[in-house]
């Protein structure tokens, strides 16, 4: 029965109890750089509003909210809640529509994309207009910017 994923029912209930408590220790650990809470906080002083369009499963909404990022952040848009995921063009057209409120005019080409992977991040909203930094703490790739420090995006904007 174990090989074809049928188990008792007890032995369920502890192995869901042993995937429970490590994804818990994992969302208690995730940490945030320390330049991102800078670089947000300096760009809501200059007025920016900010958002967030991610795939990141259910869970790790948690410690999003937990690090306070939600706080910082105007729109977010998670694939686990909507139903569908980057580099769905659906995705992109959601968080338009969350945005499109607090604007009189607002075109994708008024967006900036801060991404790390090409395919989920910059293929698509490329095609939108939407202007793409690509960022990658390890190297430098493709974007219409590209940087491995965070605190550039400043200087670029």
């Amino acid at each position: 029965l174990q090989k074809i994923g049928l188990l008792p029912d007890d032995l369920k209930s502890e192995k869901c109890e042993i995937f429970q408590n490590k994804l818990e220790s994992e969302l208690q650990s995730i940490k945030i750089f320390d330049d991102v809470l800078k670089v947000l906080e300096i760009l809501k002083e200059r007025e920016y509003k900010l958002g967030v369009i991610s795939n990141i499963p259910t869970p790790y909404i948690l410690p999003f909210q937990r690090l306070e990022l939600d706080g910082l952040i105007d729109y977010s848009v998670f694939s686990s809640e909507e139903g569908y995921s980057k580099p769905s063009l659906e995705i992109y057209e959601k968080f338009y529509r969350l945005a499109i409120p607090d604007f009189k005019q607002l075109s994708f080409k008024d967006m900036l994309i801060v991404g790390n992977n090409l395919k989920s991040n910059i293929e698509v909203p490329k095609e939108l207009g939407i202007k793409i930094l690509n960022f990658n703490r390890q190297k430098n790739s493709q974007g219409d910017l590209s940087m491995k420090k965070l605190e550039k995006l400043l200087n670029e904007i």
